[in-house]
């Protein structure tokens, strides 16, 4: 029987592997009740659009923008600045919805010659009490951290790995049993593309 026959399940909202994510069923379970559209996915394929969520596993938050079905990039500027405009009004909708559910919400603007600014994707914190085993830093935690990450960042070669240890350390928290990073470093890495402040927020 050929795998024609066998047709990958449909899921919504996020890609089959990432729908176990807390965050991202605490998200759905926002925007579910809302009326909102999840964008449907085959394998790796959007077949319907919608909100699409993908979680940032070390930080806990999930990016939510609004994805359209895999299809061929309309010619006409004039259709793709219609679409850009719909999908800004559609975020900044959702954006209203996870701030009056208590979830601190990013925005995240992108500029082009044509729009200006426009709002593109949306960086979402749930609240402690949405995610399972989240839990608020003491105000003694939170300084221990900060100190650890100034002390980290400047040392000589200092790279996530080093950062990230010093601040479980700080914490008293242990990494898994055998975690390493992709280097072979013996750290698993911070999320990709965010680095640490160099000094506390006021």
């Amino acid at each position: 029987m050929s795998t024609a026959d066998h047709p990958t399940a449909i899921v919504y909202g996020s890609l089959a592997e990432n729908l176990t994510a807390p965050q991202v069923d605490a998200a759905i379970r926002v925007l579910e009740p809302a009326g909102a559209p999840l964008a449907a996915f085959r394998g790796h394929r959007c077949v319907a659009s919608g909100a699409y969520l993908d979680p940032r596993m070390l930080t806990g938050e999930v990016v939510l923008t609004y994805l359209r079905e895999d299809a061929p990039a309309p010619a006409s500027r004039a259709v793709r600045a219609a679409e850009r405009a719909v999908s800004g009004r559609v975020l900044t909708r959702w954006a209203d919805l996870f701030q009056d559910g208590g979830w601190r919400v990013d925005r995240y603007m992108e500029t082009d010659r044509y729009d200006g600014y426009r709002l593109v994707r949306l960086i979402l914190t749930p609240p402690a009490e949405t995610v399972p085993g989240r839990r608020v830093l003491t105000p003694l935690e939170h300084h221990a951290a900060w100190h650890a990450i100034e002390g980290a960042v400047g040392e000589e070669g200092a790279d996530p790995g080093t950062i990230l240890n010093a601040v479980l350390r700080a914490l008293d928290i242990d990494a898994p049993p055998g975690s390493s990073s992709p280097s072979g470093r013996g750290a698993l890495p911070l999320c990709p593309g965010r680095t640490p402040p160099l000094r506390p927020p006021h």
